[in-house]
């Protein structure tokens, strides 16, 4: 099981892309692109990646009680109690998994 849902955007436009079953490719209704989802996959896991790299190279004050958006990319902040959130920027939803520590971690987070 994920810890995180993603919302692909459409790097013809930058409009969101839905799945299509019928078709089974991801498709921007803005610009009418389709992508296969393996080559979009691999596109944002190395945005991703080129991410990761980026804040790990940050100082340890930009990143206290924050995270990286694995979507877009987005350095955001947060409180430090924060377990769940939304990045502003790209809408895509995220769990700070590392929140959930000590005596009061939940077996489950719907």
């Amino acid at each position: 099981m994920g810890l995180e849902s993603v919302n692909y955007q459409c790097p013809a436009c930058g409009g969101p892309l839905r799945y299509d079953g019928g078709k089974g490719k991801l498709v921007c209704d803005h610009c009418d692109s389709e992508f296969e989802v393996a080559q979009i996959e691999a596109m944002f896991a190395n945005a991703e990646a080129k991410a990761e790299e980026r804040a790990a190279g940050a100082s340890a004050q930009t990143l206290d009680g924050g995270y990286v958006c694995a979507s877009c990319g987005a350095q955001l902040m947060t409180d430090g109690t924060v377990a769940v959130s939304r990045c502003p920027y790209c809408g895509n939803q995220t769990m700070q998994a590392a929140t959930f520590t000590g005596d009061f971690k939940p077996d489950l987070v719907i």
